[in-house]
């Protein structure tokens, strides 16, 4: 194996790692806005919320805080489609 191949291979550990921990973190906190994720995100949604315009992989911190920010706005709008 060269080193294209162990970098690519280590990528997509890495992903799948993200990934996992992402639909964990949306798992438990389903009911404070995280269902969105649960509810439409795939596989392939969940692979571009992880990586940046540029192609570089988020950390757990950057993807943590967008899916915050995401959920918050997503609480927000359903809680003023019941006003």
């Amino acid at each position: 194996m060269n080193i294209e191949q162990e970098m690519a291979a280590v990528r997509s550990l890495t992903v799948f790692a993200l990934i996992a921990n992402a639909k964990a973190y949306a798992e438990t906190n389903y009911e404070e806005g995280y269902d969105f994720f649960i509810e439409c995100y795939e596989d392939r949604e969940w692979y571009d919320f992880i990586v940046r315009d540029c192609g570089a992989l988020k950390n757990w911190g950057d993807i943590k805080k967008d899916m915050d920010l995401r959920a918050e706005c997503y609480a927000l709008k359903f809680s003023e489609s019941r006003e």
